[in-house]
């Protein structure tokens, strides 16, 4: 699940194929599209500013520009688990641990090694300079996207599920089940700002700015978490069941949506009251392309 700009736009990922989207404003959510073009399960999805792009169960990554399908690309045997838009990119794992960036354009695939089972989640620094990725061999991989080259690694005890960096990139995280650390993003130093340990399940975890992480429970709980002090600052039981997806948006100065996907098929949306000196996620910069 991801979102737009001032107006949201907020798109979810279903186990039978279909692929669904929605424009939030002035506290509404608007359908503007639906369709089902994978053959089995959506198990990843990934916005920009222009574009989405949905993985499947079918080893496949499709593509769509203002709402239409345009093409896709496909360069995998495996289920695609995580999607990632970032800089003039597009990256994929699978669950055969195999790491692919697509530069926009020509999509023609550069293959990135590293992890030797399944890759959980990949993101893009905002840069387009390094890829972030975690697996189910225990590892954190940072990759230098351009050359290829490992430039960090950090090992696990237990898989890390969610990873992701900052929209400034000051910071990033990685998260277990249990646990969600925070660490300095100023080049890749080792040493963690702050953790969060749950008594549920981390299922799903994203930035909304470089001080808030949004965060989605095993057993429904939505919250927001601190980024410098490491507070739970609210947590609410917003669904019945597990929080498959979740993403934020500024509002106002003041006010972040919250939206929340849960594994029963329903779409939350709550609102978390900011300090005014918060920084709202900063979309990537696109040139105007199409899929070949």
């Amino acid at each position: 699940m991801g979102e737009g700009d001032a107006q949201a736009l907020v798109s979810v990922g279903a186990y039978d194929g279909s692929y669904y989207g929605w424009i939030y404003q002035n506290g509404e959510l608007d359908p503007r599209f639906s369709t089902t073009d994978h053959a089995g399960s959506i198990t990843a999805t990934a916005l920009s500013n222009r574009y989405m792009a949905t993985g499947g169960s079918d080893e496949n990554i499709r593509l769509y520009h203002n709402f239409k399908y345009v093409g896709f690309v496909t360069d995998s045997q495996e289920t695609i688990t995580s999607l990632c838009f970032g800089g003039p990119y597009l990256g994929s794992g699978t669950r055969d641990g195999l790491i692919t960036i697509y530069r926009k354009g020509k999509w023609e695939p550069t293959k990135l090694n590293g992890h030797r089972k399944a890759v959980s989640c990949v993101h893009i620094h905002p840069k387009g300079t390094f890829l972030l990725s975690v697996g189910s061999d225990k590892r954190l991989i940072i990759t230098n996207i351009k050359g290829g080259r490992i430039v960090a690694t950090r090992k696990y005890t237990e898989v890390p599920n969610i990873c992701q960096y900052s929209p400034l990139a000051t910071t990033y995280f990685a998260a277990t089940d249990r646990n969600l650390t925070i660490y300095s993003g100023l080049e890749h130093k080792e040493e963690h700002q702050s953790i969060l340990t749950t008594t549920s399940n981390i299922i799903s975890a994203k930035y909304i700015s470089d001080e808030y992480i949004a965060f989605g429970l095993e057993n429904g709980t939505v919250g927001v978490l601190s980024v410098n002090s490491g507070e739970v600052l609210c947590s609410t039981q917003v669904h019945q069941s597990r929080v498959k997806g979740i993403a934020g948006v500024m509002l106002n100065e003041s006010t972040y949506g919250i939206f929340s996907a849960c594994s029963n098929g329903r779409v939350s949306v709550s609102e978390f009251k900011a300090p005014i000196t918060s920084s709202p996620v900063q979309e990537d910069q696109e040139e105007n392309i199409e899929p070949e």
